[in-house]
């Protein structure tokens, strides 16, 4: 099996984990968020995460958000551009 790094198709691609319905209280959002960082920032998933050629990057709900929203505006100007259609 080849290593997510060696794939062409996935180079400079970004990936986030959801979880929980969108009516989550804050609290919970922000211990599960705390926890989950916790866990991808340890040198453990780190260094296997690497060595597939992935990064971990954690943040807050709100960073996430507005990186969220920033991508369907920029491949909203995509598809739009490309007059892409929905079947």
């Amino acid at each position: 099996m080849a290593l997510l790094a060696e794939s062409a198709h996935v180079r400079d691609q970004r990936a986030a984990l959801l979880a929980g319905p969108a009516k989550t209280s804050p609290e919970l959002v922000a211990r599960l968020n705390r926890d989950f960082a916790e866990v991808m920032n340890t040198d453990e998933v780190k260094t296997e995460l690497a060595r597939q050629g992935l990064l971990v990057r954690t943040g807050t709900p709100e960073q996430l958000d507005a990186l969220i929203r920033s991508d369907i505006a920029r491949w909203q100007k995509v598809v739009d551009t490309a007059g892409i259609k929905a079947d």
